[in-house]
């Protein structure tokens, strides 16, 4: 229960630095330059290697050998290193050019053998017997395409704040203190919900309300309705993102908690860069044949369904 707890306090407090972010990337934009935004990166790593190291006391399961499992982290590592350079630079190679399906298939067939190899090795680098469990199966689905969501609609609302709407990035920074603020509450909450709740049961009924914000804020057309509903998106979908590792963690044995979190990040980070992906080829499209979104359209407009979804060649 306080594991839960800390986690979830974690996340929150992780939300605070993404209400933050916006505000101070959208300030050095304006100032000092965008390249300023990963400057600020280094001093801030420091501190956290700092305080890591005074205050994070090490442990391992002391049950099995401390080894690395190098054939499975070399497989994983271009697996799903090419599987995410597949989508990354699918629009500029052609989505069904000889290279993109030779790297696509390639990194397929790395993932495949890793999963060979993680079944027959005695000490791997990720037991997968780990997906036998169902609940952790389930928790890692819907919270996977739930975080597809979460990693979009951010994308999307940039582009459409910047883009659409004309808000210069500090304003854009200033929207986004309402979705990231609440993305720190459902952190905390997390915490809690995972400490008190039946963990399938809590993501059920959050991934449905994450879905009626996301069709509430797809509906909205003036900043009366918009900010509203945006801030209700970065609270359901940022509950939802934390609760899925906050709980991984309750439903795995003590000494696996480490491999779940990493099996479950794996699955999050790397599906909705693809999703993102995806979704900025769609938008890249659509600006490149002189489309422009008026503030109350939508993607179901002639413009976007003329030029931005046949063929298949063009969208994801």
């Amino acid at each position: 229960m306080r594991a839960s707890h800390a986690i979830g306090l974690a996340y929150g407090v992780a939300g605070l630095g993404n209400a933050a972010g916006p505000l101070i990337g959208g300030l050095l934009i304006e100032t000092v330059g965008w390249r300023w935004i990963f400057w600020l990166n280094v001093p801030l790593t420091l501190v956290a290697l700092a305080i890591g190291a005074w205050s994070i006391t090490e442990s391992f399961d002391e049950t099995v050998p401390r080894r690395i499992d190098l054939t499975g982290l070399a497989l994983i590592t271009v697996g799903i290193g090419l599987f995410t350079l597949t989508f990354d630079r699918a629009p500029t190679w052609g989505w069904l050019s000889p290279t993109t399906v030779i790297a696509f298939g390639l990194s397929l067939a790395a993932l495949a053998v890793f999963v060979v190899v993680e079944n027959r090795v005695r000490w791997p680098l990720v037991d997968l017997s780990l997906l036998h469990d169902p609940r952790f199966t389930v928790l890692v689905v819907a919270g996977t395409i739930a975080n597809i969501a979460y990693g979009v609609t951010i994308f999307l609302s940039t582009v459409y704040l910047q883009q659409v709407r004309d808000l210069d990035p500090l304003t854009a920074g200033l929207v986004f203190l309402g979705p990231s603020a609440g993305a720190a509450l459902g952190g905390v909450l997390a915490g809690r919900l995972a400490a008190s709740r039946p963990p399938v049961l809590v993501m059920g009924l959050t991934t449905v309300a994450s879905a009626v914000s996301l069709a509430a804020l797809a509906a909205s057309r003036t900043w009366f309705f918009y900010l509203p509903a945006l801030t209700v998106c970065g609270l359901t979908l940022g509950l939802v993102y934390a609760f899925t590792t906050v709980a991984t963690q309750a439903v795995v044995r003590t000494e696996r908690a480490g491999e779940a979190a990493g099996v479950t990040l794996t699955a999050l980070v790397t599906l909705a860069g693809v999703g993102i992906a995806c979704q900025e080829r769609r938008w890249k499209c659509f600006s490149a044949r002189g489309c422009r979104l008026p503030v109350r359209s939508t993607p179901s407009s002639a413009c976007w369904r003329r030029y931005c979804c046949p063929p298949v060649s063009w969208c994801c």
